[in-house]
């Protein structure tokens, strides 16, 4: 199994863009290092679906879940996220610098989307870049 919140059916890339949008630091998002951490998922993903069985051979992984179709998921999972943010998480926003120990224990119960503006601003951002491209 690979799975940050919930173990059950659904959608890996829903996995990787809450674990994503909840839990990395915004400064290892940025420069390709969103693109980077997805592409190594994806292809740790691969790998599994073959060796678990999902998929018989990595060629028949590749053709039936392609990383366009992976991405096209992550994106609407991360736009979900936007919502849920938006709509629930900002009323409990409690903005934390991520060297003050005092404020992190204070929040561990918090994701880094409702303590971190970095993580804010690179939510918002993220998600008007996918409304953009999808001509919104």
């Amino acid at each position: 199994m690979i799975d940050f919140q919930w173990a059950g059916f659904g959608l890996a890339a829903t996995d990787i863009a809450h674990f994503i949008s909840a839990a990395v630091y915004a400064d290892l998002l940025v420069d390709g290092g969103e693109s980077n951490l997805l592409r190594y998922y994806y292809e740790e993903l691969q790998q599994y679906l073959v060796k678990y069985g999902a998929y018989a051979s990595a060629d028949e992984a590749m053709e039936q879940y392609s990383f366009d179709t992976f991405m096209v998921q992550y994106e609407t999972a991360v736009l979900d996220m936007c919502r849920l943010v938006i709509a629930y998480a900002w009323s409990r926003f409690e903005p934390v610098d991520k060297d003050d120990k005092d404020g992190c224990a204070r929040t561990m119960n918090k994701n880094s989307y409702n303590k971190s503006m970095p993580n804010v601003v690179w939510l918002m951002s993220r998600c008007d870049s996918i409304l953009k491209s999808r001509g919104v």
